[in-house]
């Protein structure tokens, strides 16, 4: 017995209550099976690449079609896919900050690593097209403490809009102490936008 649920395109992300051990839940696709005996997951499928499974939260077991089990833990993840080994790895993403909360001084890492991050008082959150967005007044910023870069290999995207462009250096992200930096230079160097890797 217990729960099954089958697809075979698209996106879904669960968070899963503990379930009897003879009564598991089961997402199939046509590339593999994710035994849930309780946790949060992310899988995502497309029928011509196969299925993703990302764990945030527990452990689920991912079998492929073909037979092969593999258990994914907290922090890791495994393709289904024909020609591909099925294998448990690390996820390559470090953060994802949508800062989508409707309120509050937390922004929720939506990566598998919960690097939450905390915002300065001041920081307000407005709706745009998108859903939510953080506005900034001054000095405000969002702190991800304990982070910790260890990789010389980074890639770092942020979508800004400015209400109007100040004279001094505006810092969009910022590995402190400033080893990673994405940043406009200001009206001493209109149109100028840095992105360096000390």
């Amino acid at each position: 017995g217990g729960k099954r649920l089958m697809m075979e395109r698209g996106t879904v992300r669960a968070e899963v209550k503990k379930q009897p051990k003879d009564q598991p839940m089961v997402f199939a696709t046509p590339h593999g099976e994710a035994t849930v005996l309780g946790t949060t997951l992310r899988l995502v499928v497309d029928p011509k690449k196969g299925a993703r499974l990302e764990v945030e939260e527990g452990k689920v077991e991912f079998k492929k079609l073909a037979g092969k089990t593999v258990l994914v833990e907290s922090g890791y993840y495994a393709v289904a896919a024909v020609g591909a080994e099925l294998v448990a790895k690390p996820s390559p993403l470090l953060g994802h900050w949508t800062f989508d909360e409707k309120s509050g001084l937390v922004a929720l890492d939506s990566s598998l690593r919960h690097n939450h991050g905390k915002l300065t008082p001041s920081v307000t959150r407005s709706e745009v097209k998108a859903g939510t967005a953080l506005k900034f007044h001054g000095d405000d910023y969002v702190e991800v403490p304990g982070f910790t870069l260890q990789t010389n290999a980074v890639t770092v995207a942020a979508w800004v809009k400015h209400d109007t462009l100040p004279g001094k250096i505006q810092r969009y992200v910022t590995v402190v102490p400033e080893v990673v930096s994405l940043r406009h230079l200001g009206t001493d160097a209109p149109g100028t936008l840095q992105f360096y890797l000390k």
